[in-house]
């Protein structure tokens, strides 16, 4: 439904930071569960945007999801919101496993999935960043993946703060950007 269109969302402005906190309540007792640790950095001021509150916590639940299930035992997964401009970005930061080079432009593909190792072999039909990425984008946002300097993935999504016109990236930039 979310990728044909046919999701409505119901905007109105919501406090990203609350909806991280909210969050983080939520995916404790899973991570305590896994033998992870999971953080959050709040920002100093509030950071609102227009957007669907049930939506926006569905993107924010895929991504932690996707986190625990590619950290270890032992591991650390790291929630930051922060302003950009006039963007909200939020990360996601693993220190799991991270994405092979080959498979971090399709991550957001449907039905991808990472390769995993057999004792890895965690399942799952490969919808939930497709989900994220679906979601962020009706919200007029961006979203990527990348892996961190020294093991595990970053997944990062940027939203236009309530108030300020979404940033039209010029094809210029775009291509810059992109090299």
């Amino acid at each position: 439904r979310a990728t044909s269109g046919k999701i409505s969302l119901h905007r109105v402005p919501v406090d990203l930071a609350a909806l991280v906190a909210r969050g983080m309540e939520t995916f404790q007792p899973q991570a305590a569960k896994l033998g992870i640790a999971i953080s959050s950095a709040p920002p100093p001021t509030p950071l609102t945007v227009l957007g669907d509150p049930v939506r926006l916590e569905q993107v924010l639940a895929n991504l932690v999801g996707n986190a625990l299930k590619y950290t270890p035992r032992g591991g650390n997964v790291a929630l930051a919101l922060e302003r950009e401009g006039g963007e909200v970005v939020l990360s996601v930061r693993d220190d799991g496993v991270g994405i092979a080079p080959d498979q971090l432009h399709r991550v957001f593909d449907t039905f991808v999935q990472v390769e995993t190792t057999l004792d890895r072999s965690l399942g799952g039909l490969g919808l939930r960043l497709t989900l994220a990425k679906s979601l962020v984008s009706m919200h007029g946002g961006t979203i990527e993946a990348s892996n961190m300097p020294i093991g595990g993935a970053v997944f990062r999504f940027t939203l236009p703060l309530a108030g300020e016109p979404p940033l039209v990236e010029s094809q210029w930039a775009a291509t810059a950007r992109a090299a």
